[in-house]
């Protein structure tokens, strides 16, 4: 299962939430809701954005010059798509 990262959820959550009519209002007359302090108080705790990239403990060769080449050779084959001219950028 693929866990996404708590920031995004909220502030979708958060947005979603800000740009919904209230029960009563039509959408023709709604306007949006400012978020509270409360709420950005909120979605600062989760910071430091953007998160400073480091060496990942659960892999072996992470930071390696050897493997971050490789990476980037494979993710620019095209040999490795299905139809062998497609490659991932």
């Amino acid at each position: 299962m693929v866990s996404l990262p708590l920031l995004p959820v909220t502030l979708l959550a958060l947005l979603a939430g800000t740009m919904l009519p209230l029960k009563g209002d039509t959408a023709k007359s709604a306007t949006p809701l400012a978020p509270t302090p409360q709420h950005l108080n909120a979605i600062v705790a989760h910071g430091p954005w953007p998160v400073t990239p480091g060496p990942d403990p659960s892999n072996p060769v992470s930071g390696q010059a050897a493997a971050i080449e490789f990476g980037y050779r494979m993710f620019r084959e095209p040999r490795m798509s299905a139809n062998g001219y497609v490659t991932c950028v």
